[in-house]
């Protein structure tokens, strides 16, 4: 039997080797750490435990004796200075603190400038912390900024250990939220008039934007752009984005943007300049490309909203119109397409047509020739007669006679266009078929004046859109303007001591008209009580942003549609030139002639005016021959 002695030494744990530990307990992974000659610490993952003690055991030796370490054993310690500064340009690229962390920096270099970044332990660190006695807060970010100059360390292989993160973390308790009311604001704003006035600038500054301290008097004197909410700041870390950030907020505030919108573009834009930083993109590389990328990963986040695309695309435009980024890249057109970008060119250098015919005629000849060479590679040598009278049939009669006449006349304009290039020897024109169009083949639709009237009066006047309306419907029904003129009438074109008013008319003419007084009491009290302010010239300006003038005339038309069912009108026409036949209806039924018609209506030729002698019976009954047999 056994002794107690024996039994107590044989239940004594066997004591371990120092420098060999199992990492996670029950792992079966052991490591061992040790020191060498310089004092510098080193770890090392080894496998089983005998495997570790021996080789434990080799490194002590390998220091006691002086032998050559393991290459990756040797290599000359890196300084804490070295990883600082690291730490600070990765700081610089992204984070918004950027300009405290430097100052932070600054104090951690005073402490371990020259010391090896691996020899530097967390007690040290602790000790450091606690004999500064600062807040809680900033005891937490000198850690945060110690941990991250350690983190960037270890990605980039130069130290093992992070020292920081065994720091103890300081508990932040946050105090009750001050503000001001109205009558300490007023009480502090009168004492700084009186005190301080040349400080009231940075009060009112600091209360109206939300920046802080070190924002708002940054000793670089960086400006703040300060004509209306939202102020962005000009140091906001965005690098040379910021410039442009405060050119596109002044350009959307020019244009009319809501504030509610203008703070919602701006942090989008906010947030593309900082994307753009991040990735290092230059200003003169931004591309529809870039933009489409970074629109892909907004959306993919669901943050995206209505508007965003349009925002980042006239950012970018108004990059280019300041020279700041390169210019559209145009791929390279198909042969039809620069096909009809000459012959568009051809109309209007020429033959010195307007833009607006060549928008009429290039669909119709890209329709001609889509039709004509579906597949194959365009040769007019091979184009006949047969094939320009076989579109015509197939497509007049989906048009209406008007749109059907305009097809024809575009046909022969383009093959005419073909010979004179010598593209085509026979003169293919004359093979293009007429449309049957009969003159005064039918009446011109029009309302009665009393009707017109009843448009007028149900305009509701007391709205800024109201009271542009009214004065476009009244230009429409006194004056018999067209929509291409109304759209294209600016403030310079108004004479007010003459009450005369200038018409640009069809084909680059111009033309002067009196002003009548209604007209003129309807576009003063717009232009006094309805017009946005913008710096757009035209007179009459969209009811949204952008604030600018109508894109076409298309929105006249509407305009007068949506008059015409307010009122209750049902009528055959319901475009903006319903009202000018309605106004060359009524004065010829009051007895004017049709020379005077034609001069206000500025028609070029007497027989487009003649159609309206048809609508005066009065004058047309003692023409009619009696009826065979007697009257019916």
């Amino acid at each position: 039997m056994k002794s107690a002695a024996y039994l107590q030494v044989e239940t004594k744990k066997r004591p371990q080797t120092r420098g060999v530990y199992e990492r996670t307990a029950g792992s079966g992974v052991w490591w061992i750490h040790w020191y060498d000659a310089q004092g510098r610490r080193h770890r090392e993952k080894v496998g089983t435990k005998g495997a570790a003690i021996d080789l434990y055991r080799k490194r002590k030796t390998q220091v006691l004796e002086g032998r050559k370490l393991p290459e990756r054993l040797r290599r000359a310690p890196v300084q804490f200075r070295e990883i600082a500064q690291v730490a600070l340009q990765y700081s610089s690229l992204h984070k918004r603190s950027f300009r405290d962390d430097r100052c932070r920096m600054a104090k951690l270099l005073q402490w371990f400038s020259d010391r090896a970044a691996e020899s530097i332990t967390a007690q040290e660190i602790e000790e450091l912390l606690n004999n500064e006695r600062w807040r809680p807060a900033t005891t937490n970010r000198y850690r945060s900024l110690l941990s991250l100059v350690y983190r960037l360390a270890i990605r980039d292989g130069k130290v093992k250990d992070n020292p920081a993160r065994l720091v103890r973390h300081r508990p932040e308790v946050n105090g009750r939220v001050r503000f001001l009311s109205r009558e300490e604001e007023n009480q502090i704003r009168a004492a700084i008039l009186e005190l301080f006035p040349e400080h009231l600038a940075e009060f009112e500054l600091a209360l109206h934007s939300g920046l802080r301290r070190g924002e708002g008097g940054s000793p670089r004197g960086h400006p703040c752009r300060m004509e209306q909410q939202p102020l962005v700041s000009l140091d906001t870390q965005l690098g040379p984005w910021a410039g442009y950030l405060n050119a596109y907020t002044t350009l959307i505030k020019e244009r009319g943007y809501a504030p509610v919108s203008v703070q919602t573009q701006v942090q989008l834009i906010t947030k593309f300049c900082e994307w753009l930083r991040r990735g290092h993109t230059e200003v003169h590389a931004l591309d529809e490309i870039i933009v489409e990328r970074f629109l892909r990963r907004h959306q993919s986040a669901d943050s995206a909203r209505r508007g965003d695309a349009a925002a980042l695309f006239r950012f970018l435009q108004m990059l280019r119109e300041q020279g700041a980024t390169q210019r559209q890249k145009k791929s390279p057109l198909p042969p039809q397409g620069q096909l009809t970008t000459n012959f568009g060119r051809y109309l209007l250098e020429e033959r010195g047509l307007t833009q607006a015919t060549v928008v009429n005629y290039v669909p119709f000849i890209d329709q001609f020739l889509s039709a004509r060479f579906q597949q194959i590679p365009l040769n007019f040598s091979q184009l006949r007669a047969p094939d320009v009278t076989d579109f015509v049939r197939h497509q007049a009669h989906k048009l209406s006679p008007g749109r059907a006449q305009l097809l024809v006349t575009a046909l022969r304009s383009f093959l005419r266009y073909l010979r004179h290039q010598g593209k085509v020897t026979t003169d293919l024109a004359v093979c293009v078929p007429t449309v049957a169009r009969w003159s005064f083949a039918t009446l011109p639709k029009f309302l009665p004046a009393d009707t017109v009237q009843k448009v007028l009066d149900r305009n509701d006047r007391q709205t800024p859109v109201g009271r542009r309306n009214y004065a476009i419907l009244l230009l429409l029904a006194r004056l018999g303007l067209r929509a291409c003129e109304i759209v294209a009438l600016n403030l310079e074109d108004i004479d007010w001591e003459n009450a005369r008013i200038t018409i640009r008319s069809k084909g680059g003419r111009w033309a002067q008209l009196p002003l009548p007084a209604d007209v003129g009491e309807a576009l003063a009290l717009y232009l006094r009580h309805g017009r946005p302010c913008c710096s757009c010239r035209r007179v009459f300006i969209r009811d949204r942003a952008p604030r600018i003038g109508f894109a076409n005339s298309i929105a006249v038309s509407t305009l007068v549609m949506r008059a015409l069912e307010s009122a209750g009108v049902d009528s055959a026409r319901k475009g903006a030139h319903l009202f000018r036949h309605s106004l060359a209806t009524d004065m010829i039924r009051k007895g004017a002639s049709l020379d005077e018609i034609g001069q206000l209506l500025r028609h070029q030729s007497p027989n487009t005016t003649a159609i309206y002698a048809k609508v005066d019976l009065p004058a047309l009954r003692p023409l009619a021959l009696p009826w065979p047999g007697g009257a019916r």
